[in-house]
């Protein structure tokens, strides 16, 4: 589940609630309409990007990266839409 984004903070502010919290309730409303189709998904490999275990290890590759050189930053052009 892709969980960090603007909206869902916006969505979780606009109704007083932790992101977190608005995010984990969607989560579960998504998988309960999914379960319902009778899509067939492994739920054993089930992640969602906002939980601490799986962006630490996002964070250590880049740091890893980083390290080996394999990322670095530059000044380059740039396609930008601001709409």
């Amino acid at each position: 589940w892709d969980a960090f984004g603007m909206p869902a903070e916006n969505a979780a502010m606009e109704r007083q609630v932790h992101p977190a919290a608005w995010t984990y309730e969607n989560i579960d409303t998504m998988r309960g309409q999914l379960k319902a189709m009778g899509l067939s998904i492994d739920w054993s490999r089930e992640f969602a990007t906002c939980d601490p275990e799986y962006y630490g290890h996002e964070q250590r590759m880049f740091l890893d990266f980083l390290e080996k050189g394999l990322i670095y930053r530059k000044e380059s052009p740039v396609n930008w839409d601001p709409v």
